[in-house]
């Protein structure tokens, strides 16, 4: 009691003593000393101290980037910076961290979240163990995305100990922009890597010789040809010298001063050009080397490069020396087009930088070297984005490097999106001195981020609409995801549907079966499904049908399977149903005698309905066959005739034309590519069936579609006397994002239509602009007439394939009844709608809305005029005049053709004398078999529907005796018209080598023959056609077109006359067929004469003849034998005037 006394005394003299100071201080004084020296720090001072030492604590913790929290021995949070309170306002959903403020247990926290994240509970049990002691700190790296992007944070535990109380530092730090970047470096070591290994092949491949000399002279690299060449390996060269190599190398001479040389490139880091000669077999070669340096970052030499070529010819060396330049330049900048790199000083100067981003602006280096990294090209599009790198260059000068993304102006002054770095590069001691600016291009990656976000949130919309119970779960059974369906019916919520919770709602009786099942499905990754019944929120249990499919995980081998992704169905109600019907059957088991008869009933009718269906299914399958029959022949006798069109439109465009034939040539090729590419369309059985066509979109231009429609339709409606005007507003975009063929096909047919229906007057084509928004513009295209116009009880018909909308229109105008139809899918294919407004004798309005999407690249641009005819002068530059036969046969490039209609074979074998080959012709399959016995051919081209023996069949022939008498295989290769599905690969199984489609150009057969029957090309040149000799007389004719006969001539007057004689023979022969098939009314043969001599005469340019020819072919059609009749006096006419004139020619 005494000493507790005392220290009660004391303790009270000393407050009394600590008052008694502040009173007599008057706060002025924080401490004194007393007479031994000490300094005693008064009560106020201290708790200022105290609260000094808080405040610059807690700055301090502020101050750092990273996330941090103060807990106790317990877990319990203390104390925050405000970084950490930031991030737990901004992500409160977060499982970890929101909501993880003062006084609240963080390992509570990380508990709690452990089901839903596995890291926590990995952070709760790395805390416990540096609280308890067992461990001295701990850290590991972890995942946790936000809603925009993908973040990885890094946890780290330390303990912490003031002199009273025990806890532990808890500190994330975002360690995202570490791993992205490490990302983009093993990914750009990659494409390095990969560029070395391209540039180590490519030298090793070249036909010229390529070494690489290190600074003594040594050799680091010889390509294989030098190697060769010396006879050495490339271990007996690299790492010595050239004179080392003595005899085996260049002779000591050459060797000596080479060295040399290369020494003086690197001192001096200037190319050499040099040339030698040497002696072999065939006498002095010349060849010329050249020692290039390799320049390092900084500027010194880091290698030399060498090659040497044969300059004996001197073009060739020089196209193989720009190549060789071309791959050291890319050796030298080594990074793609997506990626920038360069140098710049401390103060933003650049010094360097890599070629690719420099040209796709379309700048030279110098444009960029010596300036302001900030005042470059990619910057100039925004102060703002200049003024932050000025910032981050001012930063990196420090040493503080910077990171982020940012838009930057690219190739034709687009903004494309790059993730920027700069790096400050220090010398030994420290020193900042050189910055390191890269970027890669991330639109893409960007463009694929949202395509996710925008798929996933697609996937959960679906989920969450449908009627059923949606779920996926991992191989190991554990859910991920339910949605509302499954929630609404279980009564669990979200959190007890997570993991294995959902196992609960399953009856006890159908637990184990599940179970069973899905290690059964999972183990042979396979489907799963089964019926069990589910517990719901009532308690009541209802039957459902549950299915799953393994969903890909993208690897292979073990975990392939990822995820698997279900269904439950509601089949309670089917599961009643079904219980019933077996009570029924035990009552019909009573009724089975009445049955029984009934039965016998029943299989009597559907004997006699399945006759009925046979006979149906028979009917059918004969329609369907007679509709591929149909195809198959119209496409033979449409492309027969196309085939010599589009030969004698390329074969025209080898002569010197003036403008106006330019444009009358291109309107032509345009009209012909524009009627093939329908044609292939429209012969397409199984695409009009199956609405399986599909559009190609590009940039093209409104206003050419429409003014090439009406170039296209103006001679016709100026026959007509009608006048043809477009007008396209002006505010339409130059480039819209469409599909140019399809819009010119229905431009077409609507056009086609009114000046078809248009006696008298006019027609107009108008587009406008009805709706423009950020990414499409809604257009307006009017097509309006003054013709015969259409009552409404006929409108709704016009719609309907193969029907117009009376028969007189159809005997008046003919045509197919498709051009609607077709323009109507195609309208409805592109979005829009296509309308129609008319009145009879006031014309018609047709009005078609589309809307296309802005183009944001470059047109494409078709060749017209002289620029289409070069396609056709480069195809041929080159190529050989054709030899004579027997020469063609001694050298194997004679060629036979087969095909029963002469013109045909008069384009066919035109054009292969273009392209430098001799040719026989057969008309029948027999004629060519006979031929092939008796020559040696180097290929045969043949077509495949020909009276007699057919192309097949002449295959067939052919194939047997090659092997019967032991002969070498002949190539044969189909020209055939028919372009259905499947006829290309019918010919190829039949024996044939490869297929032509009529009508074919001479790129296609080119490009055939180069790789059947290739020829040599050096000293072959192509005869100028010029219609400037052809006689005036004939050039003036108006009977045949001229410039089309002088095209297949070559311009000889000779050539010409023969051709117009065997057509003057041949025609005789055919209007004699014709004249007997009309006097026996035998329409088939009046169809096929006529046909074939409208094919013949449109061949020459003979229209007048070919359209009497036409109208016969038309009648046939129809059975009309008025038609007929009337169509073959004027014929007779047309004919003997033909005829007289070439009388008076030949």
């Amino acid at each position: 009691m005494t000493s507790q006394a005392s220290i009660e005394e004391l303790v009270e003299l000393l407050h009394d003593t600590d008052e008694k100071l502040e009173e007599l201080l008057a706060g002025e004084i924080d401490s004194v000393t007393n007479r031994a020296g000490r300094t005693i720090l008064l009560r106020r001072a201290q708790g200022h101290l105290r609260d000094s030492d808080a405040i610059a604590q807690a700055a301090i913790l502020s101050a750092i980037p990273s996330h941090i929290a103060l807990v106790d021995s317990q877990g319990v949070i203390r104390s925050v910076n405000e970084n950490w309170s930031r991030f737990g306002r901004e992500n409160e959903a977060t499982p970890v961290r929101g909501g993880a403020g003062v006084g609240v247990n963080y390992l509570d926290v990380c508990d709690r979240a452990s089901n839903v994240e596995p890291d926590a509970a990995m952070a709760a049990q790395g805390l416990r163990a540096v609280l308890s002691g067992v461990q001295d700190n701990f850290s590991f790296e972890y995942r946790c995305d936000s809603v925009d992007e993908a973040r990885w944070f890094k946890m780290a535990v330390a303990p912490l100990s003031d002199g009273h109380s025990n806890g532990a530092v808890v500190m994330h730090s975002d360690i995202s922009a570490r791993k992205r970047a490490s990302v983009e470096l093993a990914l750009l070591t990659q494409q390095t890597a990969r560029r070395e290994r391209m540039l180590s092949t490519l030298l090793a491949s070249i036909g010229d010789f390529a070494s690489i000399f290190d600074r003594c002279g040594r050799f680091l690299f010889v390509n294989q040809p030098l190697l060769d060449f010396w006879g050495l390996t490339l271990d007996q060269v690299v790492g010595r010298t050239m004179p080392e190599l003595g005899e085996r190398g260049h002779p000591a001479p050459v060797a000596q001063r080479m060295h040399l040389q290369v020494q003086e490139v690197f001192a001096n880091g200037i190319s050499i050009r040099d040339e030698r000669v040497a002696e072999d077999a065939a006498g002095a070669r010349h060849y010329e080397y050249i020692l290039s340096p390799a320049m390092a970052p900084d500027g010194s030499v880091d290698f030399v490069v060498g090659s040497t070529r044969d300059v004996t010819h001197a073009r060739a060396a020089e196209q193989a020396i720009r190549a060789s330049q071309q791959h050291l330049r890319h050796l030298i900048d080594g990074l793609g087009p997506s990626m920038f790199a360069g140098l710049l000083t401390p103060e933003g100067i650049v010094v360097e930088v890599n070629r690719t981003p420099v040209e796709a602006a379309g700048l030279r280096a110098s444009d960029i070297v010596g300036k302001h990294f900030a005042d470059t090209f990619w910057w100039s599009h925004s102060p703002q984005v200049q003024q932050q790198l000025r910032e981050a260059i001012a930063l990196a000068a420090q040493g503080t490097p910077s990171q982020y993304e940012v838009a930057a102006r690219g190739a034709k002054d687009r903004l494309v999106d790059i993730e920027f770095s700069l790096q400050p590069l220090r010398n030994e001691s420290g020193e900042v001195i050189y910055l390191i600016p890269s970027a890669i291009v991330v639109t893409e990656r960007k463009r694929a981020e949202k395509a996710l976000r925008n798929s996933e949130t697609q996937f959960r919309t679906l989920a969450e609409s449908v009627p059923q119970i949606v779920w996926i779960t991992t191989a190991g059974g554990w859910n991920i995801y339910f949605n509302q369906q499954f929630l609404d019916y279980t009564g669990l919520t979200r959190e007890q549907s997570q993991g294995y919770g959902w196992n609960t709602v399953f009856h006890p009786e159908d637990a184990p079966r599940a179970w069973e099942a899905w290690q059964q499905a999972v183990a042979g990754n396979g489907s799963y499904m089964m019926e069990g019944r589910l517990r719901r929120g009532d308690g009541a249990y209802r039957w459902w049908l549950i299915r799953g499919l393994a969903q890909s995980g993208g690897g292979t081998g073990e975990g392939a399977k990822a995820n698997w992704l279900g269904t439950c169905t509601d089949i309670h109600d089917m599961k009643l149903a079904e219980l019933e019907i077996s009570k029924a059957n035990q009552e019909l088991q009573h009724q089975r005698t009445e049955l029984r008869e009934l039965n016998e009933e029943l299989e009597e009718r559907v004997k006699a309905r399945t006759a009925e269906l046979n006979l149906a299914r028979n009917e059918a399958e004969h329609a369907n066959r007679a509709k591929s029959s149909f195809l198959a022949t119209m496409s033979h006798e449409i492309r027969t005739p196309m085939n010599g069109i589009f030969g004698l439109l390329e074969l025209l465009a080898l002569s010197e034309l003036d403008p106006g034939q330019q444009e009358t040539l291109t309107a032509a090729q345009e009209s012909g590519q524009v009627l093939l590419h329908i044609i292939n369309d429209i012969l397409d059985f199984s695409k009009i069936e199956a609405n399986s066509l599909e559009l190609h979109l590009a940039g093209a231009s409104v206003r050419e579609v429409v003014e090439a429609t009406c170039r296209l339709h103006r001679q016709v409606a100026s026959s007509k006397n009608l006048t043809l005007t477009m007008d396209v507003a002006p505010e339409i975009s130059p480039l819209l994002d469409f599909d140019a063929l399809r819009l010119g096909q229905i431009l077409n047919n609507l056009v086609n239509n009114a000046i078809k229906f248009t006696g008298s007057g006019s027609i107009s084509v108008a587009v406008e602009l009805v709706e423009r928004g950020e990414q499409t513009e809604s257009l307006r295209f009017v097509v309006r007439d003054t013709g015969i116009g259409i009552s409404s009880e006929h409108l709704d018909k016009l719609f309907q394939p193969f029907i117009q909308a009376g028969a007189d229109i159809t005997s008046r105008f003919g045509g197919t009844g498709l051009g609607l139809v077709i323009s109507l899918r195609l309208a409805e294919l592109m979005g829009g709608s296509l309308q129609i407004e008319s009145e009879p004798g006031r014309g018609t309005t047709m009005t078609l809305l589309l809307s296309f999407g802005l183009y944001q690249g470059t047109a494409r641009v078709l060749p017209r005029g002289r620029a289409g005819m070069d396609a056709l002068d480069a195809l041929l530059a080159g190529r050989r005049m054709a030899p004579g036969d027997q020469e063609a046969e001694d050298e194997g490039s004679l060629l036979l053709v087969v095909d029963d209609h002469p013109t045909n074979l008069m384009v066919l074998t035109r054009q292969l004398a273009s392209l430098g080959y001799a040719a026989h012709t057969a008309t029948d399959g027999a004629q060519a078999l006979q031929a092939w016995k008796s020559y040696r051919y180097a290929a045969i081209i043949t077509d495949c529907n020909m009276p007699g023996m057919n192309g097949y069949e002449l295959t067939t022939a052919i194939r047997a005796l090659e092997e019967t008498q032991g002969k070498d295989r002949t190539p044969i290769i189909a020209c055939t018209a028919n372009a259905l599905p499947g006829a290309a690969a019918m010919c190829l199984e039949l024996g044939m080598d490869a297929c032509l489609v009529k009508p074919a150009g001479l790129a296609q057969i080119s490009a055939t023959l180069d790789r059947w029957v290739p020829l040599t090309r050096l000293g072959a040149r192509l005869k100028d056609l010029s219609s400037a000799e052809l006689p005036t007389a004939i050039a003036g004719g108006s009977l045949v077109d001229f410039f089309l006969l002088a095209e297949i001539s070559g311009g000889n007057v000779q050539a010409q006359a023969e051709i117009l004689a065997e057509f003057r023979r041949v025609s005789q022969a055919d209007a004699e067929d014709l004249r007997r098939s009309v006097q026996a009314g035998n329409y088939p043969l009046i169809v096929q004469c006529a046909h074939r001599m409208s094919g013949a005469s449109l061949m020459l340019g003979a229209n007048k003849l070919a359209a009497a020819c036409s109208r016969i072919e038309s009648g046939g059609a129809a059975k009309d034998a008025v038609a007929v009749r009337a169509a073959l006096e004027t014929f007779e006419d047309e004919l003997r005037q033909l005829h007289g004139y070439f009388d008076t020619l030949l």
